[in-house]
């Protein structure tokens, strides 16, 4: 688990991870219903999303 400043974010087995940004009050999770890896693009482009639209916010 890392905390930097009010971010917090773990990952976990088979792709699945959690984060949450006290500064924004926004927390994200993904959780795969199969086995993923690491840097599976999908997750990749969720977590992209997500920060899109704190950006916009």
């Amino acid at each position: 688990m890392s905390l930097i400043g009010g971010f917090m974010g773990r990952d976990g087995a088979g792709g699945q991870f959690a984060f949450g940004d006290d500064e924004f009050g926004a927390g994200f999770g993904c959780v795969a219903n199969r086995v993923i890896g690491h840097g599976e693009a999908r997750a990749n482009r969720l977590v992209a999303a997500v920060g899109g639209c704190l950006a916009d916010g």
